[in-house]
């Protein structure tokens, strides 16, 4: 019976424990954006960029001697990104829906 209840409990901590480890915050799809942004902006090749994700859907980037915070916002998969500096970029979700254009 003990033997079993520490399977349990070893199964449970597992599930727990892998179901975080990744991108627990939600804006994992950014991070390509955030490098391709981080590229141009640091003018630094890909292999020499390290990029980090913080709280809040903020992104640091750092290479070549710089460093760049990034602010993303993604509504599930779709993702915008840009420079922390720069005004923010309204969720898709929150956007008016477009309009027609006349003919």
């Amino acid at each position: 019976m003990a033997a079993r209840a520490t399977i349990s409990v070893l199964v449970f901590g597992l599930t727990v424990g892998c179901s975080t480890i990744g991108y627990p915050l939600g804006t994992q799809h950014a991070k390509p954006l955030v490098m391709s942004e981080a590229e141009r902006d640091l003018d630094c090749p890909p292999g020499d960029i390290r990029v980090e994700e913080l709280w809040g859907g903020r992104w640091e980037a750092v290479g070549c001697g710089r460093k760049v915070l990034y602010t993303s916002n993604c509504d599930s998969i779709r993702c915008e990104v840009h420079p922390e500096d720069e005004a923010a970029v309204p969720a898709v979700r929150d956007r008016p829906s477009p309009q027609e254009m006349p003919r």
